[in-house]
């Protein structure tokens, strides 16, 4: 085994030495082979056979044991050979290889990307520049749907047409780039504007407007025309009795406060009438707004009531003008209740 020096005896030295007599192995002999033996299973993965660390190959088995070692440790010298040749290689080499391949990925990368970008965004083209393109089995096409004979006419109004359905637009390229977005894109938010529609206002049957409710002054107006309240009643009824006590009757003293306790009884009893009458005219004007709004509400009911009635003798109507047969028995019903919602039954 060339470029390789065991730390103990090589097997081939072993076999000669076990033909002629056997040695005594040291403990630091034995101690390296165990060593190396155990390097040798790390990098292979192979053990030495048992005979290897005594270096005794004598009898049946030794050579066999003796082929097997040698045949592991020729496997661990090439091994260790191949690595120092990878290390010999230059590294300046390899990083400029490395460096040359990754130039080329990106470079790469970037014409896939250009390419992409171009399949992407065609170059913008006008419709006579597509018509001209066109083959002439295609532009006869176009000439036979024409009226006047005139085939770039035709296709110009078929194309506009398409993209106006397609993309919402005649120039769908031009818009695109407008918006940053592609033309595929334009025409799915196309299609989504066209699947949403504004929704419709909702109709409903006109119905009498109500009159606004009713105020405290305009409450106060019903009835008698300046009529008197409780409020103002009990205000002149504290004003006559406190005239009636001020007010000299007699010069006499006895005579002045006879005359004077009577004024004021009769002010007190013409207060009080007055206050009567005041909170009965409140209640009757009560009882009228409340008679009105009753009889508001019922006429408002009736009119809504006549207002469906003659909504559905309407629709009635509607299916018996549709209809193909008029006079069938069904629309004679038909027409036989649109008459008693409007109550001509």
């Amino acid at each position: 085994m060339k470029g390789f020096s065991y730390p103990g005896v090589s097997p081939a030295k072993m076999k000669k030495s076990a033909m002629t007599k056997k040695q005594a192995v040291s403990k630091e002999q034995i101690k390296a082979q165990s060593d190396h033996a155990a390097k040798v299973k790390k990098a292979t993965g192979r053990s030495f056979s048992d005979r290897y660390v005594s270096g005794d190959y004598s009898g049946k088995k030794g050579e066999a044991a003796r082929k097997l070692d040698v045949e592991i440790a020729n496997e661990f010298d090439f091994g260790k050979k191949k690595s120092a040749t990878k290390l010999k290689k230059s590294p300046t080499k390899m990083m400029k290889k490395s460096a040359a391949k990754m130039k080329k990925d990106s470079s790469m990368k970037m014409m896939k990307k250009s390419a992409a970008k171009l399949k992407k965004s065609p170059a913008k083209k006008t419709y006579d520049q597509a018509f001209d393109a066109l083959s002439a089995a295609e532009k006869k096409k176009y000439y036979d749907k024409s009226d006047d004979g005139n085939a770039r006419k035709a296709f110009k109004a078929a194309a506009k047409k398409y993209n106006t359905k397609t993309y919402g637009t005649t120039e769908p390229t031009k818009t695109a780039k407008s918006k940053n977005i592609t033309k595929k894109e334009l025409a799915k938010q196309n299609k989504q504007t066209k699947t949403t529609p504004a929704p419709k206002p909702k109709t409903k049957t006109k119905l009498p407007v109500t009159e606004k409710k009713m105020t405290v002054s305009d409450k106060k107006t019903i009835g008698p025309k300046n009529r008197v309240t409780v409020k103002s009643a009990k205000t002149s009824k504290k004003k006559a009795i406190t005239e009636a006590r001020q007010k000299s009757y007699d010069p006499d003293r006895k005579t002045n406060r006879k005359l004077k306790r009577q004024a004021v009884k009769d002010a007190r009893k013409s207060g009080r009438e007055a206050v009567k009458e005041a909170r009965a005219t409140k209640r009757l004007v009560k009882k009228t707004v409340k008679a009105n709004k009753r009889k508001e509400k019922a006429e408002v009911k009736q009119a809504v009531k006549t207002a469906k009635r003659s909504a559905r003798a309407d629709k009635l109507d509607a299916k018996i003008s549709k209809s193909k047969r008029p006079n069938s028995r069904r629309n004679l019903r038909r027409a036989n209740k649109a008459n008693r919602l409007r109550g001509f039954v």
